[in-house]
């Protein structure tokens, strides 16, 4: 039984977690690293507390948003060995493993993650909450899956300036589906087996109301749907670059302002982000680049806003 917290830790805790959980939502390293090292300071002599590890979990979390994986990865197994299995806490942990897991190309140790997590997924008592989160989850396997074939990959020299050019000239020639076929065929051939795969070994694992409960796949088309599902796990990658509010590219897309695309700002921040994720594909850059230019600043950012797994108990379903 863990002692009891004292009005002062209370308090503290009361305001550093909201924060600390509003820092990962906008993948402010800085911040969030900041916050973790002042609740720690709450418990010198307990740093096993289920507050503490709870907070560890939001910091891996965002940690694997920067892409630092194996950082994610050690940490998680940390908290994973040091929280009580069974408990939320623990199901947390292992599917933010299941994650590293999938990123770094160890499936079989992803099924075993998964595996875990979905046949505890009742710790989360509230039905709702359940299926969100797994909702969450099918989401993300698709996403981490998508990154692993793109991570590492070096296929030419991302040059902003020829981006740019051949990205007007795409949004002049393909409609909106083409633009998702063009994305889809630089996937591996093996993509898609594997996108089904380990979603079905996840999902028929699942109760069948659970199972019942879940969204239909959105499309049926093989390369637009794998197009489709490469922007939603690029968002990852690439939200923060465009949409964080204090970015100047955000500023001036947000204003309106026509040199955000004909002076090529878009595309340097594209080229830049890709090139810090070891993802050198230009296609992949020009094609992303292109479909980002259909949209209005809000409507891009709120269409392609990633959602983290852990889900605070005040959260809104």
């Amino acid at each position: 039984m863990p002692a009891k917290l004292t009005p002062h830790q209370l308090t503290m805790l009361r305001k550093l977690e909201p924060q600390l959980r509003a820092h990962v939502k906008a993948a402010d390293l800085t911040a969030v690293e900041a916050t973790i090292r002042r609740i720690q300071g709450l418990f010198i002599n307990d740093r096993d507390h289920h507050r503490v590890l709870r907070a560890k979990n939001w910091y891996y979390q965002c940690l694997l948003e920067h892409g630092k994986t194996e950082d994610a990865k050690a940490g998680l197994e940390a908290v994973q060995q040091r929280s009580k299995e069974g408990t939320r806490l623990y199901l947390e942990a292992t599917a933010l493993l299941a994650v590293c897991y999938l990123r770094l190309q160890m499936i079989d140790k992803a099924k075993d993650a998964l595996r875990v997590v979905v046949t505890r997924i009742n710790t989360i008592g509230s039905v709702v909450r359940r299926h969100q989160f797994q909702e969450r989850l099918l989401m993300r396997i698709d996403d981490e899956i998508i990154l692993s074939q793109l991570i590492g990959r070096n296929e030419g020299t991302l040059e902003p300036e020829e981006m740019q050019k051949d990205a007007i000239r795409l949004l002049q020639t393909k409609s909106p589906d083409e633009l998702y076929a063009l994305i889809g065929d630089l996937l591996p051939a093996s993509t898609g087996f594997l996108l089904g795969d380990v979603r079905d070994f996840a999902t028929l694992m699942l109760p069948p109301c659970d199972q019942k409960a879940l969204s239909a796949p959105r499309d049926t088309t093989p390369k637009e749907t794998i197009g489709k599902k490469t922007e939603a796990a690029l968002k990852r990658i690439g939200w923060r670059t465009l949409c964080a509010p204090d970015s100047s590219i955000y500023k001036m897309w947000k204003q309106r302002i026509p040199n955000v695309f004909s002076e090529g700002y878009f595309a340097v921040a594209i080229s830049t982000t890709l090139a810090q994720w070891k993802i050198g594909i230009p296609q992949l850059g020009i094609g992303i680049l292109a479909i980002a230019m259909r949209y209005g600043c809000q409507d891009f950012c709120d269409t392609f806003k990633p959602e983290g797994l852990m889900i605070p108990q005040d959260e809104k379903s």
